[in-house]
């Protein structure tokens, strides 16, 4: 479900910016006071004398050119949009049992024909119309041979065309009522809407083709073309009987035009075409072998059939809603059946009349009232749709998208900008509704979705509704100066011309404003005056102008609290600078905090044992006295260093009195390390002697405990036998019940935490498998407190920790402006992988925060190098300013030394350093003046020559010396053979794997997100049956999604501007991902964890040239971080290994198949 308010959400974010455009050939003019009064002056009967052209202050350049383009780019546009469609429409199965029935009900009347089809026993409830369409493409189907998927295409084609009617309906009356522009961008906007993409494309359903028959046959409506306005409402019931419920509009304005022999006409041409369908349908005539044609011709011309049928059709589904996110779904009545009996029937049958009553006379108020002729038609259609849908009875969760879409071709005609955001946000309302009920039926085949799924978009969509109503009252019957002034479609007039609107409001401080609103249509409709000579200002436009007075005031408060509580003196204007000033500073101290503070509460115990029994011999004996006989249900025991492949273990038996001996069936066998492991009884025992008997001597006990049914812990009161026995019931008050994360190692822990603590203690070590800096690091933690959970993961949250200041840092070099240094360091801190990655105990951590140090020191160096170049030349031969230079580039070869002895990826990361420091001598060449060209050779002589010390000699020492604890070991060689040996061994380990794992993932994978590694699942006992907790290792999908669209965007800008940024961030990232295109080992998605902070950073790279380009843009900008923020706020239960219901994570979280955060089952 997060999924579907995150689609919704961008599809806001990018209505707001593409509108943006059609504002430009919309805006209000505003003419000067002076001539206003003037104006005011006059009577009306003078002012419509002395009508005047209105000649626009800025006239359109090389318009034919622009409107060919704009022809062009919708071409493309729609190509694009219609050629996703289908590919969507063919991997997508569909809502099963719509599909079904399209599938059958084209075959069936392909097959048997028309006369056949609506047979008694057969289950159709769609009028002939669309029968007829199903049966085309059924025979489209036949002819291609068609089958599995491409059937389904088929079947779902009519409603992707319709889809693509709709598109090119609105370019061509918005390219006729707004000019081409303002057309193509509204064209944009309906093929990104989301709602249209999965009603036809995911879903199947043809509520596009209604609403294109209906919508067509309502602008001709309004264009009073009435035969063929007519026509097409016609064959819109004979699509769905759904149409039926606009049809009191269309009887409004046909009596309204008081033409009774065209009405006389049109429903003479009605009868004809619903004979037309009526007739070849007629089963009674047609499937009936008795009758000869004369008869069966007589027979089938009885409509009496077809009105049944469409009776039958609207009586059936008797439930309060049908997976309508509606009033009535906000009470828990979605399914709920209509069929009650008694009383209450009679109150409900009561109800769902006076609905549509209310439904009816509210759409003949709102025709009366509302003097724009185009919001006289679509107006009380959406609004006679949108309330039956609301607070109607039996509506489906589709009804609304035909009324959706008569919003956006109302603005087209009114221009009235409140109706086009109306159109938006009940297209993203809608959409949620949509979406939530086909997920549900193709993830867990449930015929509609849980209350906890529906209830808040139900209050959602009855407050849009709501709203829109309000606005539309205000906009339509209170205040129609907005949509007359705007829509310049009253009456006839005599002006024509490229302006759409002219009016003006003066100052929101005065209570009454004087409207000059002599109007002129792009579309060369005849426009007049309107009446009104003295209105006063729309409240809702008050209203708006005060909330966003009170927001821009509040926001300078807060900024200026900022500024005096930092002591900061504030200019008003951005300070472009690369350094580090003290608003970062106290920008970066603030983030790291808060980050800090959610990274390290829950990140494991403290408090674990940290004595332990390591027997002398095989076969030694335990003997563990409780005291009392006791009723032992639970044995949980905590087992450290030991040969987990050969399981050494303790064996344990019980008894009364001490004597008498029986098998426990319990063996307290190494299966993992440092983790508590449980093993639950058969059956409770009595015993008061425990007798333990060991398997082997490689193995540690820290501790053992006995619990009672009731989880209630049983004090140990002896322990007896050899050695340190005793050890395994000294820390008793440290003994769990149940395993989690908090307590025991997961996933990968079970290596390196291990040999961090071999590391602290001179042991021999386990994981051999990566150089040992990062175990090393990771020894501090455990140091300082102790083999716990916390322990062995404080040191790699901490570093995860110090990548934001680094990326903050690199960020604000890059970009010189504090603000894209905040924007990516959120995104950074909004991560998934980066949050829950780092706060596990691997040594992942620690080369990425050295990648990004050198990266950042290597920058350093090639901005300072090519300043001096271009600015300064000569000091490129001065010794104090090569010492400073060789400086920074030894800060980047010692984090490249630290990060090699921690991992390989990061030699990886300095090959790309390598070609960095070649681009940077080909910058530098380049910039020097012709004259100066002479000094490039002596200042790439001592540049190479400390390159030799600091990327070879001292990274060479560093990953020597890493080595240093494991040469002091017993036994083991000295520091130098220990380094070449393991060298030998982890060469042959990588290039030799060939295991497999359920959670591997191909690098082509990573960046979309689609398998994430499952890394810890608590037991049921631990979180209970309905629940769960996992940590799973992905990225956040926002983050990583766009980064796929930053990267391209990134690399298409920098070669245009030739950006020498831009090749630097490439170079970086292309040095961490080419790599495992190479790896066939099995791999997994956080090995594209080093590749983030480059990504992030395009990402930032874009945001900005877009706010250059869009000043506004910057508001995209914080909502893009902020629904990262959200994002992570709504995952984090399964990053951080949090207790939800199971139903949260089906239901909000599970965006992918490919997805696991548990294997319970739905």
């Amino acid at each position: 479900m997060y999924l579907a308010y995150l689609i919704a959400i961008l599809f806001i974010l990018a209505f707001v910016a593409l509108q943006k455009f059609v504002d430009s050939k919309n805006q209000l003019s505003v003419q000067p006071l002076m001539e206003v009064n003037k104006n005011k002056s006059k009577s009306r009967n003078q002012r419509k004398k002395s009508k005047e052209k209105f000649v626009p202050a800025k006239q359109l350049k090389n318009n034919k050119n622009i409107g060919d383009l704009s022809i062009r780019i919708f071409v493309i546009v729609g190509a694009v949009a219609l050629l996703s469609r289908i590919i969507l429409a063919y991997f997508l199965k569909g809502y099963p049992s719509d599909m079904s029935c399209w599938i059958a009900w084209g075959n069936n009347v392909m097959t048997n024909g028309p006369g056949h089809f609506y047979a008694p026993e057969y289950f159709c409830d769609y009028p002939p119309g669309y029968i007829t369409i199903l049966g085309i493409f059924a025979w489209f189907n036949q002819i291609f041979h068609l089958s599995g998927n491409a059937t389904q295409l088929m079947f779902k084609l009519p409603a992707i065309l319709a889809d693509t009617v709709l598109m090119i309906s609105v370019f061509v009356i918005g390219s006729k009522h707004m000019g081409k522009k303002s057309a193509l961008i509204l064209g944009i906007i309906l093929m990104l809407n989301p709602l249209l993409f999965i009603n036809s494309s995911a879903w199947g359903q043809v509520e596009s083709v209604l609403a294109v028959f209906l919508i067509l046959s309502m602008y001709n409506l309004y264009k009073k073309n009435y035969y063929l306005s007519g026509i097409l409402y016609v064959l819109a019931v004979l699509m769905k009987p759904q149409a039926l419920m606009v049809g009191p509009v269309f009887l409004f304005a046909f009596v309204a035009a008081k033409d009774w022999k065209m009405i006389l006409k049109m429903v003479v041409i009605g009868v004809i075409m619903l004979l037309m369908f009526s007739i070849p349908y007629n089963y009674a005539a047609w499937g009936h072998e008795g009758l000869n044609i004369g008869q069966k011709l007589l027979v089938s011309l009885n409509p009496v059939w077809l009105i049944q049928k469409y009776m039958s059709t609207l009586a059936s589904y008797p439930y309060f809603t049908i997976n309508a996110f509606n009033f009535f779904a906000m009470l828990k009545l979605n399914w709920v059946s209509l069929e009650v009996g008694g009383s209450a029937q009679t109150l409900l049958n009561i109800l769902n009349y006076v609905m549509i009553l209310l439904a009816i006379g509210g759409a003949l108020i709102l025709y009366i009232k509302i003097k724009s002729p185009s919001g006289k038609i679509f107006i009380p259609a959406f609004f006679i749709i949108s309330f039956l849908f609301t607070f109607g009875l039996k509506m489906h969760e589709r009804y609304l998208i035909t009324p959706i879409m008569f919003l956006i071709f109302e603005y087209m005609l009114s221009k009235n900008k409140r109706t086009l955001f109306s159109f938006a946000f009940f297209s993203s309302v809608n959409f949620i509704n949509v979406f939530c009920v086909l997920m549900f039926m193709l993830k867990f085949n449930t015929s509609g979705p849980s209350y906890q799924a529906m209830a808040f978009a139900s209050v959602l969509e009855v407050v849009t509704f709501i709203i829109t109503m309000f606005v539309i009252i205000h906009d339509y019957v209170l205040y129609p100066q907005v949509t007359c002034a705007r829509a310049g479609d009253i009456g006839e007039s005599k002006y024509h011309g490229f302006e759409a609107v002219k009016v003006f409001f003066t100052s929101f401080g005065k209570n009454k404003v004087n409207v000059s609103s002599r109007v002129v249509d792009s579309a060369e409709l005849n426009v007049e005056i309107c009446e009104e000579e003295s209105e006063s200002i729309p409240p809702l436009d008050t209203w708006i102008s005060k909330i966003k007075l009170k927001y821009f005031e509040i926001l300078s408060k807060v900024t200026s609290l900022f500024y005096k509580a930092t002591k900061i003196e504030y200019t008003g204007k951005p300070l472009k600078t690369e350094k580090i000033v003290k608003t970062d500073i106290v920008i970066m101290a603030a983030i790291v905090i808060i980050y800090a503070i959610i990274a390290y509460v829950n990140l494991g115990s403290l408090k674990n044992p940290q004595t332990f029994y390591q027997p002398e011999s095989p076969n030694e004996t335990v003997q563990i006295d409780l005291g009392s006989v006791q009723s032992i249900d639970t044995v949980t025991y905590y087992l450290g260093i030991g040969d987990v492949a050969t399981k050494p273990g303790m064996k344990l038996s019980y008894s009364k009195d001490g004597r008498t001996w029986q098998d426990m069936n319990v063996n307290c066998q190494l299966n993992s390390v440092f983790k508590w492991e449980v093993s639950k009884l058969a059956s409770p025992v009595e015993a008061r002697y425990i007798k333990g008997e060991t398997s082997a001597i490689d193995y540690r006990m820290f501790e053992l405990a006995f619990w009672q049914a009731d989880g209630t812990q049983i004090p140990i009161s002896n322990v007896t036998g050899k050695g340190d026995c005793a050890n395994i019931a000294d820390e008793q008050d440290m003994a769990q019940y149940r395993t989690s994360f908090m307590n025991s190692t997961y996933f990968d822990e079970i290596y390196h935490p291990r040999t961090a603590y071999e590391h602290l203690h001179l042991m021999p070590y386990y994981e051999t498998t990566h150089p040992p800096l990062g175990k090393l690091i990771m020894s501090i933690g455990i140091a300082v407190f102790g083999m716990t959970p916390f322990g062995w993961r404080v040191m790699g949250t901490t570093f995860g920790i110090i990548m934001l200041p680094l990326l903050y840092i690199l960020l604000k070099k890059l970009f010189e402006r504090t603000r894209y240094s905040v924007l990516g360091t959120l995104i950074f801190a909004f991560d998934f992988m980066h949050f829950a990655l780092t706060r596990m105990g691997t040594i992942d951590s620690y080369p990425v925060t050295f990648i990004i140090a050198m990266y950042l020191f290597m920058f350093l160096f090639g901005k300072r190098a090519l300043n001096l170049a271009k600015n300064n030349p000569t000091k490129l031969k001065e010794g104090k300013t090569i010492w400073k230079l060789i400086g920074t580039l030894a800060l980047s070869g010692l984090m490249f030394g630290f990060g090699a002895a921690s991992k390989w990826i990061c030699i990886y990361a300095g090959a790309g350093l390598a070609v960095e420091l070649l681009l940077i001598f080909v910058g530098v060449y380049m910039a020097l003046p012709k004259k100066h060209k002479k000094l490039f050779l002596g200042f790439l002589f001592k540049i190479c020559a400390s390159c030799v010390v600091t990327f070879v000699l001292i990274p060479g020492f560093i990953y020597t010396m890493s080595y240093l604890p494991i040469s002091m070991v017993k036994g083991y060689p000295d520091v130098w053979h220990a380094m070449l040996n393991n060298q030998t061994y982890m060469y042959n380990y990588h290039s030799g794997l060939e295991a497999t794992h359920p959670y591997s993932s191909a690098w082509y994978q990573w960046p979309i997100d689609y398998r994430p590694l499952w890394a810890y699942s608590a037991p049921v006992e631990t979180v209970g049956q309905n629940n769960i907790g996992c940590i799973s290792i992905f990225g956040n999908p926002l983050i990583f999604w766009s980064s796929i669209v930053a990267f391209i965007y990134t690399v298409i800008v920098g070669i245009i501007k030739r950006d020498k940024k831009v090749l630097f961030l490439v170079v970086g990232l292309l040095a961490q991902i080419l790599p495992w295109v190479f790896v066939t080992r099995c791999v997994f998605i956080y090995h594209f964890f080093a590749s983030t902070p480059f990504l992030i950073i395009m990402i930032v790279y874009t945001l900005r040239d877009l706010e250059e380009r869009f000043g506004w843009f910057k508001h995209i900008s914080n909502c893009f971080v902020a629904l990262c923020g959200l994002l992570f706020v709504g995952f984090y239960p399964v990053l951080s290994g949090m207790t939800v219901t199971k139903d949260y994570s089906n239901i909000w979280l599970k965006w992918l198949n490919s997805w696991v955060f548990h294997n319970r089952g739905n």
